[in-house]
This record gives structure tokens, sequence and C-alpha cells, in this order.
């Protein structure tokens, strides 16, 4: 197991860095969505969290097999449709919340989305 990025990590490290990174990007979208269900409705702020959130904790993988690995697994014929909706789904919820579109709608592409990125897992443990 190597990273080329981070070469000189331990096994313990890479691990570490990986649990980090997606402990914090999942806090940082469940409080992103959050800001969308309180009163104030701040889209531009859900929506900044809410992406950054989202590639903080796909970056997390890339402590752990590389970046390289890591795109070309997610475009593996298997796993090309659920990566397409997933990363288009991310950029659409990015763009319509800096629209202010309303709530109903952004909740249906996090929805969307998350039911994209569970597909996507569930091929890569298919797969092994």
């Amino acid at each position: 197991m190597g990273c080329e990025a981070c070469p000189e990590m331990t096994v313990k490290q890479r691990l570490m860095a990986v649990v980090a990174c997606c402990a914090l990007g999942y806090c940082i979208e469940a409080f992103s969505t959050l800001t969308l269900l309180s009163g104030k409705r701040s889209f531009s702020t859900f929506a900044t969290m809410y992406v950054f959130g989202n590639v903080l904790a796909i970056l997390a993988t890339c402590f752990w097999v590389g970046p390289k690995r890591m795109c070309s697994r997610m475009w593996k014929p298997t796993r090309r449709i659920a990566t397409s909706v997933y990363l288009s789904t991310l950029i659409l919820v990015f763009v319509l919340a800096l629209l202010h579109t309303p709530v109903g709608v952004m909740m249906l592409l996090v929805c969307v989305q998350a039911r994209a990125r569970e597909a996507e897992g569930g091929r890569r443990k298919a797969e092994g």
C-alpha cells in the first residue's frame, strides 16, 4: 500500500489522516445541512460548507491510496454512473444554493447525491 502524494507516511499515520478527514468532512456537511434548515436559510453558507465537507471527505481517500489510484478507481466502468451523478449533484447543489433555490429542491439533490455515494461505495466493496 502506498500513496505517491505522501510516500513517507506510515500506515498508522495514513489511517489517522483518513479518519480525521472523513470525520471533519462529514461533520462540516452535517452542520451545513443544519444551516439550511435553520430560520436564516443562508444558502451561500450552506453551499460553501456542504461542498467543502464533501470534498474533504473525498480527499481523505488520497491519504490511503493516492490521488491517481483513487481517480482511476472512481472512473471504472462499474462506477462511472455513480461517480458522475455524485460529482454532478455536488456542483449542482453549490450553484443552485447560490441562486437561492427552494429548500425542498436542495434537499432532494442532497438525497440523490447521498444515494449516489452509497451506490459507489457498494460497488467498491463488491469489487474488493
